[in-house]
């Protein structure tokens, strides 16, 4: 897998109440910097983990991952190639 970094503008919401002139004064996009594994890309998304195991002949298991869809990158860079020694991935 390759460990790449990513810029992407999030989406945010709220659950709880709060008056509607404060929602509008302070919503807004938020840029997001994300380095990770890339574990899987589609023509709609990527998905990054944080961590992996070291498995022996099979896919890892990963912990703590994010989807994001490609319409919110607005930067990515390759910062390490895969190895031939990181399983099936």
């Amino acid at each position: 897998m390759k460990i790449v970094y990513v810029e992407w503008i999030d989406s945010q919401g709220s659950g709880r109440w709060q008056d509607l002139q404060e929602i509008i004064d302070e919503t807004k996009p938020r840029a997001i910097r994300s380095v990770g594994w890339l574990a899987h890309e589609t023509d709609e998304c990527i998905l990054l983990i944080q961590s992996t195991d070291m498995p022996n002949h099979r896919l890892p298991d990963a912990m703590n991952h994010v989807m994001i869809p490609k319409v919110a990158i607005t930067a990515r860079r390759v910062l390490m190639e895969g190895t031939a020694d990181e399983g099936q991935i």
